[in-house]
C-alpha cells in the first residue's frame, strides 16, 4: 500500500462520506482509473492551526491511501498523485502538493519540495463529497488533456490569483494570460498554423500564410468547441486596455465585478473542458450551477 501526505488541501464542509459499517467525518473515497484510493483529512491538525492562509507556510492536512498500489510501479503512483494533487488545488482554489509518500510493506519513502497556500474563498466545490465525485468523474480527462493543453498551468494560474493581498489590477492581468494560454493551447491543439507571430487558418503555408486569426475568432472556437456562449466584448475590450497601460479606467467595484466574471468563466471552461457534469459554485453569485 502507498501513503502520501499531501499539503494545503482543506474543505469547507463536513465530509460525512460512508466508511463500511461507520460514518467518517475525515474519510473521502476515489476511484481513479479503476483503483481505489482514499483521502483522510486531518481535522484536529487544521483546529489546532486555524486559520491556515499563510501562503508561504505549508500545512500537512490530509493523508493518502492506494491499496493496490505496487513500489515497481512508484512513478507512475507519483505522476498519478501530482496529478490528484491538482485536480483537488482546482476544487478548493489552493495550490495544494503532495509532501511525501511512503511504502507499507518495505518502509521506502521519498519526500518532495512543495510550496502553496490555502485560500477558502468562493471555492468550486465546498465539501468533501461533491470533491471526491468530480476527481472520479474527470480523473482520466484530465490525464488525457494535461500536456497537450497544459492544464497544470491553468489551475496554477487561478490559484495564484486566489491568493489574498494581490493588486486587483494583477489579478486581472493573470486572468486574460490564462485566457491567452487557454486560447493558444487550444488553437495549437487545433492544427492552426502558427506563421509570423498569429495563428492562420488550417492549409497555410510560410510561403502563403493568408488571414491572421484573431483573438475573438480563436477565444470564440475555444468556447464553442465546449458549448459556451461568445467571449464578452468587454473582456476583449478591457483585455486590450489593461496589457496596454496596465491600469483599468473603471470603479473599484467595476474592477471587482470583472474579476469575478473572468475567474467564473475560466472554472466553468475547465469545468466543460474535462467532461464534468454536475454543479458547481458560481464565484460571481456564490451559488451553485449546473453543467448538464
Amino acid at each position: 500500500m502507498l501513503t502520501a501526505r499531501i499539503t494545503n488541501f482543506v474543505t469547507t464542509g463536513a465530509e460525512m462520506i460512508e466508511d463500511g459499517a461507520r460514518t467518517s467525518r475525515r474519510l473521502i473515497p476515489l476511484c481513479l482509473n479503476g483503483d481505489r484510493v482514499s483521502i483522510k483529512i486531518d481535522r484536529e491538525y487544521i483546529a489546532r492551526n486555524t486559520p491556515l492562509t499563510h501562503p508561504t507556510q505549508n500545512h500537512c492536512t490530509a493523508t493518502v491511501e492506494i491499496e493496490s498500489a505496487q513500489e515497481a510501479d512508484e512513478e507512475v503512483w507519483i505522476l498519478c498523485l501530482q496529478v490528484l494533487c491538482e485536480l483537488l488545488g482546482f476544487a478548493t482554489v489552493s495550490r495544494v502538493g503532495l509532501h511525501s509518500v511512503r511504502w507499507e510493506e518495505s518502509g521506502a519513502s521519498r519526500a518532495f519540495a512543495t510550496a502553496g497556500s490555502i485560500e477558502t474563498f468562493r471555492p468550486v466545490f465546498a465539501d468533501g463529497k461533491s470533491i471526491g465525485d468530480f476527481v472520479t468523474q474527470v480523473f482520466s480527462n484530465y490525464v488525457g488533456l494535461r500536456s497537450k493543453r497544459e492544464l497544470n498551468v491553468a489551475i496554477d494560474y487561478l490559484a495564484n490569483i486566489a491568493v489574498q493581498g494581490i493588486a486587483m489590477e494583477m489579478k486581472l492581468i493573470g486572468l486574460f494570460v490564462l485566457l491567452e494560454h487557454l486560447k493558444y493551447t487550444w488553437a495549437k491543439d487545433q492544427g492552426f498554423p502558427y506563421i509570423g507571430g498569429y495563428f492562420r487558418l488550417h492549409g497555410a503555408s510560410a510561403a502563403r500564410p493568408g488571414k491572421k486569426q484573431t483573438f475573438r475568432e480563436l477565444a470564440d472556437g475555444m468556447f464553442s468547441a465546449v458549448g459556451m456562449p461568445p467571449t464578452p466584448k468587454d473582456f476583449i475590450d478591457l483585455r486590450n486596455e489593461i496589457i496596454h497601460s496596465g491600469l483599468l479606467a473603471i470603479s473599484g467595484s467595476g474592477k471587482m465585478s470583472l474579476m469575478e466574471r473572468l475567474v467564473g468563466t475560466h472554472r466553468e471552461y475547465l469545468l466543460r473542458l474535462v467532461g464534468f457534469s454536475g454543479s458547481f459554485y458560481d464565484f460571481s453569485s456564490g451559488r451553485q450551477r449546473p453543467i448538464p
